[in-house]
């Protein structure tokens, strides 16, 4: 059942509907917040289209750089063994 949640980023209100829960979908809205929030401190005179851009450029640095340490991370992992035992391997889900 889909949860709908009002949030407001950047001085604008939202109607979120998701099937994650309501205090998640608070928390991704105060990290946006925040990060919006710090990005204009440093660059006040660009537009808000520029900084929501600049946000979504950084949230998606930030997660191609965690995939790959992901991935790294089971990589090494399933080289390891316990024991003596088979390797251990990881499926995506």
């Amino acid at each position: 059942m889909a949860n709908q949640i009002k949030l407001t980023v950047g001085g604008i209100n939202y109607t979120v509907k998701s099937d994650e829960s309501a205090e998640y979908l608070e928390q991704l809205g105060d990290e946006l917040e925040e990060r919006l929030r710090r990005i204009t401190k440093r660059n006040p005179t660009i537009s808000t289209t520029m900084v929501a851009v600049i946000a979504a450029l950084e949230a998606s640095d930030e997660l191609h750089k965690a995939k790959a340490e992901t991935a790294r991370l089971k990589k090494e992992l399933e080289k390891k063994t316990f024991a003596g035992q088979q390797k251990i391997r990881f499926e995506d889900k």
